[in-house]
């Protein structure tokens, strides 16, 4: 965004008018807070939620109205084979696991794989994919080794990138593959996402390889524009197999999945906008004194910006590590721009026809030649993303595919 933290708050303020106009009228945002009989707080949405389904999908074959469960349509083994299908799909990238020859791995649930651009090496990564005891409950994705061409152990050669790739999925029970709900489906391709920028990018500088020089407002666009990926209608036909019968999606079952994900994003969303805007005013504007706490200004950034009414008990600001000591400090708001990027790069791809194999092939080739090859560095990288759409960034495609 800009440099002026004045002109990103604007933005800010801006985005969250947006949202708050489109929110309320979003049929089934409204239906969840209609279907509210008590004091209501962000953290029940997902148990309101989970009730409005079970009332909708009340019907004389489902007589005690329990919300469907599609874990049993996502194996781990048919969702890798999409995420590994789009890859080939976008860019002509292919990936190969290592069975006979895998290194050795801290864990046996982890698995490694090479990305491969036709026959040439890009890198590899290591995937841990299962929750267990003493093991970090967040989805995340770093770099283990950056591609250098000094530190190869032979002479001419450049040193390979290696990434390591972490969610927590539930473990399979004996005798049946691991299911994953939605949510695990995003994660996994949103992981995915980082991966590809820490192997594509053919910088052999190792102090300036894989994501190193990459701007924060850029940092999570790749991987949030592989999220959007997931819940695509061709690959979500694509990976959906109930593992016990081998039923196909129906068109039905995937609109009721569909708005199961839908019905609370925009809430979240506005949420992620309040620690945005909480994030940028503490560093801009916040100034203690007899009548202004860091509670109180908390509780009016709160009140200006959520639909849904927040608790005075509330002290998420404690776990915000972002706000304080973290590179993210002043500038959490590069989530919702990264998403903004990558709302407008899936855009690109619908504008151009996401059912055309050879014109999404053409768009990913310009996609990597542009942005991921060489990677987006902190100077240029809007020039860059201008580059590769034609235009600077819009918030159109951000809009619909918050608001549907």
């Amino acid at each position: 965004m800009s440099a002026s933290p004045k002109v990103n708050m604007e933005a800010l303020e801006e985005a969250e008018r947006i949202m708050s106009n489109s929110t309320l009228s979003q049929s089934d945002c409204v239906a969840l807070l209609n279907n509210v009989t008590t004091k209501f707080r962000l953290w029940d949405a997902s148990f309101w939620a989970h009730r409005l389904d079970a009332s909708q999908n009340s019907t004389e074959q489902n007589p005690g109205g329990e919300p469907e469960d599609f874990r049993n349509y996502f194996t781990l083994s048919r969702v890798l084979s999409g995420a590994f299908a789009l890859l080939n799909r976008l860019w002509g990238m292919h990936v190969v696991e290592s069975v006979h020859d895998k290194p050795q791995v801290w864990h046996p649930d982890v698995r490694h794989y090479r990305l491969f651009n036709d026959s040439q090496l890009l890198g590899s990564f290591f995937f841990d994919p299962y929750a267990r005891p003493n093991k970090s409950s967040a989805s995340r994705t770093y770099s283990l080794v950056k591609r250098s061409e000094v530190h190869d152990h032979w002479p001419n050669k450049v040193r390979y990138p290696v990434a390591v790739m972490v969610t927590s999925i539930v473990p399979p029970e004996s005798g049946k593959p691991a299911l994953l709900d939605i949510m695990d489906v995003q994660n996994l391709f949103h992981e995915l996402g980082h991966v590809i920028q820490h192997l594509v990018n053919q910088e052999s500088q190792a102090l300036i390889a894989g994501t190193t020089t990459l701007p924060l407002d850029l940092f999570e666009m790749f991987a949030t524009f592989y999220e959007l990926w997931a819940t695509e209608d061709s690959i979500l036909r694509m990976m959906a197999q109930d593992y016990k019968t081998h039923a196909l999606l129906t068109a039905d079952k995937q609109k009721r999945l569909m708005q199961a994900v839908r019905r609370t994003r925009p809430l979240l969303t506005l949420e992620q906008l309040y620690f945005a805007k909480m994030d940028l005013s503490l560093h801009l504007d916040y100034k203690a004194n007899a009548t202004e706490t860091i509670f109180t200004h908390r509780q009016k950034v709160a009140n200006d910006t959520l639909l849904i009414p927040y608790s005075t008990n509330n002290c998420d600001f404690c776990s915000l590590v972002h706000t304080f000591g973290h590179q993210y400090a002043s500038t959490y708001y590069s989530y919702l721009w990264s998403e903004t990027h990558a709302s407008d790069a899936m855009g690109y791809f619908e504008e151009m026809g996401i059912s055309n194999d050879t014109q999404v092939r053409a768009l990913g080739n310009k996609m990597a030649a542009v942005l991921l090859n060489d990677g987006m560095s902190s100077t240029d990288a809007e020039s860059q993303y201008v580059k590769f759409r034609g235009r600077p960034v819009s918030k159109e495609h951000f809009v619909k595919h918050l608001v549907f």
